[in-house]
């Protein structure tokens, strides 16, 4: 599965995909809880059951970017982790994730 902006690390059963997103932990937490049911979590990091397997969404600040001087932008790892879910359960998940973390623009 191609990934645009992260990497894809794969073990026996656990699949991790790490994307930079340009997000603040509101934005994590509010995205978060419309993809999955309404409810914004409350921490930062998601478990979600997933075809009879699971998937851990994780949110990680790091330091934010400034462009051109004017505009100041957040930034933070997230990492799913799919443990002991197929490839196409996976793929399915991702495009929903992308299209739920979308910004405008992309």
């Amino acid at each position: 599965m191609p990934l645009r902006f992260g990497h894809q690390l794969q073990g026996a059963e656990i699949v991790k995909i790490e994307k930079l997103m340009s997000l603040s932990r509101q934005e994590f937490q509010n995205s978060m809880g419309l993809f999955l049911d309404g409810t914004p979590p409350e921490t930062d990091s998601v478990a979600v059951p997933l075809d009879g397997g699971s998937v851990t969404v994780s949110y990680v600040a790091k330091e934010g970017v400034v462009l051109g001087g004017l505009m100041a932008l957040p930034r933070a790892e997230v990492s799913l982790a799919f443990d002991g879910v197929n490839g196409t359960a996976r793929e399915t998940f991702m495009r929903k994730f992308d299209i739920a973390f979308q910004r405008g623009g992309g």
